[in-house]
């Protein structure tokens, strides 16, 4: 039985028996299938009852979930253990993680500093699940949320967030031609007003803020709607309008807005690094490897971290 089979099979597990997953493994559906049909094959019993609108594990499935765990986790230990024998720190970095982040982490804070990563450490494998909206396969799969995240239980401990204010900003040209609005009602005349729009951006319900009556400001009526963050703050800074930003992503884009009336604050969010709970030793390593390298990137940008209680998490 080989170990990849096995690995598969409990990503499989974690997800309740939904083969959308062979997207976060990287590999065909029918390669999925196939991990399955070899291990009942040497096992000698069915782990799934397949059904055409819904698969789900027999009993015996069931049963196997966590022996095929323990397997698979005794191996990545000792690979650990004799990876760290005789090696010191020049011992080979390599594996894979996944990381589920936001789209505006991923294109505007996480991409410049993934090149410097992968020279540092090019055999360590980093597969990256891009979007604002979170499915429940990518969070129960993924062994780092970057990201806001619930704010009850969940299946990783936090190591630290980052805390975005948000505020109105527009570019310098859009002020200069169309005016800079002195109270909130100015708003409403002749001012294009940028929004997320009614997409779902997982956590943060309060995306739209600015043009729901909320925060002191009036109801507004978006002029142009794009469900990128990112975006938004690329079609503010070609002066096309006004949006809602975090404050911080001046210093991280470089673009150099001018924030529209200072005297209002919108929601603050936090964006947690958090880690997967139960990862096997190997795995922990990477993760180690890559949270520590992040934390410096963004250290060097003058950011802030504000790390959790230790107290509160479990030991992975």
């Amino acid at each position: 039985m080989r170990l990849r089979t096995l690995q598969a099979f409990i990503v499989l597990a974690e997800n309740n028996c939904n083969f959308v997953v062979h997207k976060i493994l990287n590999i065909p559906r029918s390669n999925l299938w196939a991990y399955v049909d070899e291990i009942e094959e040497e096992l000698g019993v069915k782990l799934i009852d397949r059904r055409r609108q819904l698969n789900t594990f027999t009993p015996e499935g069931l049963a196997f979930i966590p022996e095929a765990t323990k397997i698979v986790k005794a191996f990545e230990d000792a690979k650990n253990k004799i990876s760290h024998q005789g090696d010191g720190n020049n011992k080979k970095v390599e594996g894979t993680i996944v990381v589920s982040t936001t789209n505006a982490v991923a294109t505007g804070w996480l991409m410049p500093s993934i090149k410097d990563f992968h020279n540092q450490y090019p055999a360590l494998k980093v597969h990256i699940f891009s979007g604002d909206r979170l499915s429940k396969e990518i969070e129960n799969s993924a062994d780092i949320l970057l990201r806001p995240l619930s704010q009850h239980g969940d299946n990783a401990s936090r190591k630290w967030h980052i805390v975005y204010q948000h505020g109105l900003f527009a570019s310098k040209a859009y002020l200069e031609r169309v005016g800079t609005p002195q109270k909130p009602e100015d708003l409403l005349d002749n001012h294009s007003i940028l929004s997320y729009g009614e997409h779902e951006f997982t956590y943060f319900e309060d995306i739209n803020w600015h043009v729901k009556g909320k925060y002191g400001l009036p109801k507004l009526l978006p002029t142009l709607t794009i469900n990128s963050t990112p975006g938004l703050f690329s079609a503010a800074a070609e002066g096309i309008g006004i949006t809602s930003s975090p404050i911080e992503s001046n210093m991280l884009h470089g673009k150099n807005l001018v924030r529209v009336l200072p005297q209002i604050d919108g929601p603050v969010l936090k964006a947690y690094f958090a880690v997967k709970k139960n990862i096997n030793l190997t795995t922990k390593r990477n993760v180690d490897v890559f949270r520590i390298f992040f934390e410096q990137y963004l250290m060097n940008l003058g950011v802030k971290l504000y790390h959790e209680d230790s107290s509160s998490e479990d030991n992975n």
